[in-house]
């Protein structure tokens, strides 16, 4: 009895690293609550890991407090809040939110403090984006949540909360967020509006990435949850889109940047363009045939 258990023990972790097992659990919908939670699992100890073992990255964090400072000195004149990088350049909401983290960070020295919030963010995030992404298409949920370049941003200066909470942080790092497109969401007011009205909204940004002046490495928050999205917005096969998606990652977190990586980017940005616009265009060439 005890040796048919250890048999069928080892045919059942025999079955689970097979191939149809692994695809199956990345393709059914069904599998998608036993996944969320290894995800979950795994976001939450490579968080543990990012705050406790990655050094921390000092960019603009000093430049932000004494930007704080100033104002919560009393100084309510834009052009007199300066740090060491030069003038403030950001909106009150991000004021307002930095010179509480300034409290929480004993006036900003205490750095270990930030990241720890961050991973908390990080959690929550993942919860979310779990939730949304499967309602597009289950495969993209494991790219969505486990961005390497996203775990890179609890040890910078970027705070996740500057990227949740609306353009009054950040300008532009409010592109548009993973948002719900379940027919629920639609009451009397909006029946009129389509459920596919995110893809415009998430090519016009993409397309601003695509033709930004220059792109720092912490921006790859603006378009990065969208990226599964427009990738399944055309008709490229499922290998190809995962491919593209490796190499845009792999772009981004090679540093310093190549001339290689840097004309890598711009490729696979326009063969995501392209292959969008190639699907809409055909649509719209059926739908014009059919009226």
């Amino acid at each position: 009895m005890g040796g048919n258990f250890v048999q069928e023990t080892l045919h059942q972790v025999k079955k689970m690293f097979s191939w149809t097992f692994l695809k199956n659990l990345m393709l059914n919908p069904a599998q998608l609550p036993f996944v969320a939670c290894l995800i979950l699992v795994a976001e939450l100890i490579l968080n543990i890991l990012v705050v406790e073992r990655v050094p921390y990255t000092e960019i603009d964090w000093k430049a932000y407090m004494q930007e704080c400072e100033g104002f919560l000195n009393g100084t309510l004149d834009y052009s007199k809040l300066r740090g060491d990088t030069g003038p403030l350049v950001y909106p009150a909401g991000f004021v307002y939110i930095y010179s509480m983290l300034y409290y929480i960070t004993n006036q900003g020295e205490n750095k270990q403090v930030q990241p720890q919030i961050d991973a908390k963010n990080q959690q929550v995030k993942g919860k979310s984006k779990l939730k949304k992404s499967v309602k597009i298409n289950p495969s993209q949920k494991e790219e969505e949540i486990l961005s390497k370049e996203q775990e890179d941003f609890l040890r910078s200066f970027e705070s996740s909360i500057a990227k949740q909470s609306g353009k009054g942080v950040k300008k532009s790092s409010k592109a548009p967020k993973p948002v719900e497109v379940e027919p629920s969401f639609y009451s009397i007011n909006y029946d009129i509006v389509s459920q596919l009205f995110i893809l415009p909204m998430f090519i016009v940004n993409f397309i601003g990435v695509v033709c930004a002046r220059s792109l720092h490495y912490q921006f790859y928050s603006w378009y990065f949850h969208s990226l599964p999205y427009l990738l399944w917005s055309n008709n490229y096969s499922t290998m190809v889109r995962f491919f593209i998606l490796a190499l845009i990652e792999m772009c981004w977190n090679t540093y310093p940047s190549t001339s290689f990586t840097s004309a890598l980017l711009h490729v696979c940005h326009v063969a995501v363009l392209f292959g969008v616009y190639k699907k809409i265009s055909s649509e719209l060439r059926m739908a014009s045939k059919v009226e």
